[in-house]
């Protein structure tokens, strides 16, 4: 009702409230991809086409007055694939959706509120209640739809899993247990031929940055101090490693190197949390530590030499 009244008060087009069988139309555009297995591939994604047709039907259905003008319905088919289809981080606007549209009935004006109402008011929380939209580790930018159903299926024995071993609920004895804040997770599929995903923690919605900045500034003080705590662990990235094969091609008189890139598998899962806890409490010896900030200024001549 309410997007009715906004559409009448944008467009003067009245639109009768309809009932939309929401799941006999998923069923028919978008059929499930895991009926009986509980397999994690990215292939039990739905493609874009079959979204867009879905999203598409709903429309057809809700918006019967004004998709009977034959350019604005074309026009709106159009758009709805091109969203469908976006990247993560790529945005457009209504008017931008818009553009190419030679509807004599509405003017373009209106055709703005028109574009912005249906996009912002039905097609995108009709992704939100039907789909799970993610990214990918092998694929990056492109963004998957998983059914909500199937991605219960997906992720319930790795969650299950991991609640098990390393996270905790959260309850009203939280704070009093020693645990500040909850993090938000985020379950990324990470290829094609696996059945794993790879666990994200959004710490930004935690006031915790700074504090892990201050562990992060302590544990760098434990290596400047005594380096061999590290063995032959790099932590500088790729500007130590070079140091580290500069120095070594220096000390030996081989003719050919080779370097050689492993991933481990399930690394972050493996890691033993007690284990590496205990071997935190070894380095970090003392009761109490003092981290100090601060900012350098300094004037450069017309050669770009310091002055001091």
């Amino acid at each position: 009702d309410e997007v009715c009244q906004k559409i009448l008060s944008t467009t003067g087009i009245t639109i009768d409230p309809v009932v939309i069988q929401l799941r006999k139309l998923l069923d028919y555009h978008c059929p499930r991809r895991l009926p009986h297995t509980q397999s994690c591939k990215i292939d039990s994604f739905q493609h874009h086409h079959q979204v867009s047709r879905f999203i598409y039907s709903v429309l057809l259905k809700l918006l019967k007055t004004i998709l009977k003008d034959c350019e604005i319905k074309c026009h709106i088919r159009k758009g709805i694939f091109r969203f469908i289809q976006m990247r993560r981080f790529e945005k457009v606007t209504a008017s931008e959706l818009a553009v190419g549209c030679k509807s004599v009935k509405i003017d373009y004006i209106t055709l703005v509120s028109l574009y912005q109402i249906i996009f912002c008011d039905i097609v995108i929380p009709l992704v939100s209640m039907c789909f799970y939209v993610s990214d990918t580790a092998q694929f990056k930018l492109r963004l998957f739809y998983y059914r909500r159903d199937d991605w219960a299926l997906i992720k319930k024995p790795f969650m299950d899993n991991l609640c098990s071993r390393l996270l905790l609920p959260v309850t009203v004895d939280s704070k009093a247990s020693g645990y500040k804040k909850a993090a938000k997770l985020r379950l990324l599929p990470k290829d094609t031929q696996g059945v794993s995903l790879r666990p994200i923690m959004n710490m930004k919605s935690m006031n915790s940055r700074m504090e892990l900045k201050c562990v992060l500034s302590i544990l760098e003080y434990h290596k400047q101090a005594d380096p061999t705590l590290l063995g032959a662990s790099i932590t500088g990235g790729m500007d130590e490693i070079a140091d580290k094969i500069h120095d070594f091609k220096m000390k030996s008189n081989f003719n050919q190197y080779y370097s050689l890139k492993v991933d481990v598998e399930r690394c972050f899962d493996s890691i033993p949390q007690d284990r590496l806890l205990s071997l935190l409490r070894t380095i970090i010896i003392h009761p109490e530590y003092s981290v100090y900030r601060y900012d350098t200024v300094a004037m450069y001549d017309k050669n770009g030499d310091i002055i001091r």
